[in-house]
């Protein structure tokens, strides 16, 4: 039985324009290299677990430890040391795969568990790329049975979501594209989809600043 508790995305203009996620949602952000995807995965982590302290938050990352995504990130201002810091202090479980075969394993040991659940895939091997589909299919299982919220997030880089991994686009109930704008130098999130919900125009432009990135709401309609 769910409680009457809304599920509410991390990042505060997302709130504040009246959005709410599903009791359970399959979130889809669509990523790639230049848009700083490791700072904006660990900050969004931040958000979360800053939103709600005592929820059980499980973050894994394929190919590269998430620990080592904030030594060796891109930002090496206070920002990462904000993010370091604040990571290692509360109580979130990272783990890092070297296979979508281990992905699909926790994710089918830890969902009745967790609260929220955020992967990070920047890429993907070949061999991987054919296990993707199942590892949706064992997101669409979690969903069927839970007895509580629950978000389950991928960061993903947008080769991956190609023609031939396309269905995640239809799978996913939210998804999300993080974008670079090379006239203008600024980097956006636009919302492309969101199942359930009466549709809307909504672009972010985020700012990595010193010690915050601040978001910016550009258009809701």
């Amino acid at each position: 039985m769910f409680k009457n508790i809304p599920n509410y995305p991390e990042i505060p203009v997302l709130r504040e324009s009246g959005m709410i996620y599903p009791p359970v949602a399959f979130i889809i952000y669509m990523i790639n290299p230049f848009v700083s995807p490791d700072v904006l995965f660990l900050y969004n982590i931040y958000l979360r677990a800053n939103l709600e302290a005592n929820k059980e938050i499980f973050v894994g990352s394929y190919g590269e430890d998430v620990e080592n995504l904030i030594s060796v990130s891109s930002y090496p201002t206070p920002l990462i040391s904000k993010l370091r810091e604040f990571l290692s202090l509360t109580n979130i479980h990272y783990r890092y795969y070297t296979s979508i075969e281990e992905m699909i394993k926790s994710l089918e040991l830890n969902f009745r568990s967790a609260d929220h659940i955020y992967y990070y895939i920047p890429y993907l091997s070949e061999n991987d790329e054919k296990m993707l589909f199942r590892l949706v299919q064992s997101v669409k299982k979690a969903k069927q049975n839970p007895n509580k919220n629950l978000t389950i997030t991928f960061f993903i880089d947008e080769n991956v979501i190609g023609n031939r991994n396309s269905y995640m686009l239809y799978d996913g109930d939210i998804l999300f594209k993080a974008y670079f704008d090379e006239k203008t130098y600024r980097r956006y999130i636009k919302l492309i989809k969101m199942r359930f919900f009466e549709p809307r125009s909504i672009n972010i432009e985020y700012i990595i600043d010193n010690d915050i990135i601040r978001f910016n709401l550009i258009r809701s309609l």
